[in-house]
């Protein structure tokens, strides 16, 4: 049985870009009023659809191109589901999903995957990203307060990208900081500030993992200096990280996974059970 035939059709309904072209929030709906499958926060599906190849500029047939991607809507939401795309120029699959209309479809399925809480039993909980990295927490984030389990749970949410541009469900997270259902401090911070005309106080300089090793009292690895959102302390940040008793989950980069699963295991904040991991590409 090909693979196509194993997988189920979603109807593209809604892309907002984010920032600017090549940076995207798809939302699909199952055809004729069914449910999505169900899957756990963190995990991810995979989207395929047929694609037209070309060699040297000149049409080479039709392929079916499958691809993973977190999924950012909450499994609560069941009649349609969401994910956070990043363009990739000259690929095989995310240039004909940009391409695609609304109203068109594609093809899913699963889930996959174990980057999820209940692999936790902790109530402290770091979360660091790069750039749609974030969709697994947006994900988790969502379930949180749709399910009525955000109380109780001491959540930072660290998120880096190059320009503040690319600060994708940027409204959502600064929500969550004021929401009185959760106990939450985001840190988004940009590697690149020169190339913006103005500069967000509210926003960090420096990689997102530069700007974790600041918060532990570690040396950069990269050139810039990490500065943090105006409104935030290091001191105050670092006491919701107890040893021994927080949980770190890093999505993205695979060079910034390994260098905050170096960081963590440094600072001896977390045995290898709690520290949970998923690289992008």
């Amino acid at each position: 049985m090909a693979l196509k035939d194993k997988m189920k059709p979603l109807t593209l309904v809604e892309k907002i870009e984010i920032g600017y072209p090549g940076l995207a929030v798809f939302k699909f709906k199952p055809e004729n009023g069914g449910e999505i499958s169900s899957f756990e926060s963190g995990q991810y599906m995979t989207i395929g659809d047929d694609v037209q190849k070309s060699e040297g500029g000149v049409a080479a047939g039709v392929k079916f191109v499958p691809r993973p991607y977190s999924v950012a809507s909450s499994p609560l939401v069941k009649d349609s589901i969401e994910f956070y795309i990043v363009e990739v120029a000259g690929g095989e699959f995310t240039p004909h999903l940009f391409s695609k209309q609304i109203g068109s479809t594609v093809w899913y399925m699963g889930p996959k995957g174990k980057f999820t809480l209940s692999r936790t039993a902790f109530t402290n909980l770091v979360f660091i990203c790069t750039g749609t990295g974030l969709a697994p927490f947006v994900s988790m984030l969502r379930t949180l307060k749709l399910s009525g389990q955000s109380r109780g749970k001491a959540i930072t949410l660290m998120f880096g990208n190059r320009t503040s541009k690319e600060l994708g469900y940027l409204d959502e997270m600064r929500a969550y900081e004021t929401d009185p259902d959760f106990d939450f401090v985001f840190i988004p911070t940009v590697s690149r500030p020169q190339e913006e005309s103005t500069h967000d106080p509210r926003v960090g300089v420096g990689r997102v993992n530069d700007t974790f090793r600041f918060l532990l009292g570690l040396p950069k690895s990269g050139k810039v200096d990490p500065v943090l959102p105006a409104h935030r302390s290091a001191e105050a940040i670092f006491a919701r990280i107890p040893a021994g008793r927080t949980a770190f989950f890093f999505c993205g980069n695979p060079d910034m996974v390994k260098d905050a699963k170096e960081a963590v295991a440094q600072k001896q904040l977390a045995s290898p059970d709690q520290i949970f991991m998923e690289d992008y590409w």
